[in-house]
């Protein structure tokens, strides 16, 4: 058994949907397996959890070569560096233009010089910024990888394989809904016994805010939100 199946057994019946997209995601695509086990590192390695990475890694060592696998890793790392930058000057775009016009200064070579192919590459970094909702990094990529061969079936499968549903985070003591995306279902689910007594399975979801810090002030660690995935 590899170790994504090993995990995938451990998923709950009531997600069972998330179980079989796991499956099906890294099935049969349009992708090789250079750009399908490349994206699902690099995705694994942005959710930061330590046993989906294991468990993706594990498998990916038997389908490519190394050098994706490190290109993964590396678009993973760029991507928590550039989907921040760029989602803020995105937010800070309307009616101003006065961060578009200052230099990054943040140093990104891997982009330009990857171990393995470059449009695989750009992929990798497309399905993570579509996981962190930076708009301006994903419309980047996918020019990048359309102006070099890839067709949007590519970009789908690739996306695919990445979390990212949208979610909807309303009570949390302000009068607006606040945005989010899913980053991570954990493969594990665990039983809690309800204010009323009754036994509840339940798993938990990592969310990530795609609206800036000062949309959402006072809203801090611990407090208790309603959440709506979609």
């Amino acid at each position: 058994m590899s170790a994504i199946e090993a995990l995938r057994g451990r998923i709950p019946d009531f997600a069972k949907d998330l179980k079989l997209n796991l499956q099906t995601v890294l099935g049969e695509s349009s992708l090789n397996d250079a750009q399908k086990w490349g994206v699902a590192v690099a995705a694994a390695a942005a959710t930061g959890h330590d046993e989906l990475q294991t468990a993706v890694l594990e498998d990916a060592k038997t389908h490519t070569i190394d050098a994706v696998i490190e290109d993964a890793r590396a678009a993973a790392a760029l991507m928590a560096m550039n989907n921040v930058f760029y989602r803020f000057r995105h937010f800070m775009s309307e009616g101003s233009d006065d961060y578009a016009k200052l230099p990054a200064k943040l140093r990104m070579q891997r982009i330009a010089r990857p171990e393995a192919e470059k449009v695989d590459f750009e992929l990798m970094c497309l399905a993570v910024s579509a996981m962190n909702g930076c708009e301006a990094c994903v419309r980047s990529h996918e020019k990048v990888v359309r102006d070099g061969g890839l067709t949007a079936q590519h970009v789908q499968d690739a996306v695919r394989i990445a979390p990212g549903d949208e979610v909807l985070i309303e009570r949390w003591g302000g009068g607006e809904t606040l945005n989010g995306r899913v980053r991570l279902v954990e493969p594990s689910g665990f039983t809690k016994i309800s204010a009323l007594g009754v036994e509840e399975q339940r798993v938990n979801v990592i969310v990530d805010f795609l609206d800036p810090a000062t949309s959402r002030p006072g809203l801090g660690d611990g407090f208790r939100v309603d959440a709506r995935i979609i």
